[in-house]
């Protein structure tokens, strides 16, 4: 499916993020980690995308439905085996397309 304008992408736990660069040429990118020295070393690339230290199961810094695309390529796990696991906080932040 083709975006009519520039959509945005959030990347909940983007790790080294290789993929993000390629994708910030045709979307407005976010990437999310705990980690402040993948983050760091993410921000030190300089490619265009809005890196930020941030607990993928909260998110707070975020608002609701500001992104057209959530990837998660690795923390639905984690999620999925928590006792009180739960996706609205990640779902919130998806709009309407």
């Amino acid at each position: 499916r083709r975006f009519k304008r520039r959509g945005r992408v959030l990347d909940v736990g983007c790790g080294t993020a290789s993929h993000l660069s390629a994708l910030a040429q045709h979307a407005d990118v976010t990437g999310v980690d705990f980690s402040e020295t993948v983050i760091s070393a993410n921000n030190a690339r300089k490619e265009g995308v809005i890196y930020l230290v941030e607990d993928a199961s909260s998110l707070f810094s975020l608002e609701d439905n500001s992104f057209d695309v959530v990837l998660d390529k690795g923390c639905l796990d984690c999620f999925v085996s928590a006792p009180d696991a739960s996706f609205a906080r990640r779902d919130a932040f998806l709009r309407s397309v």
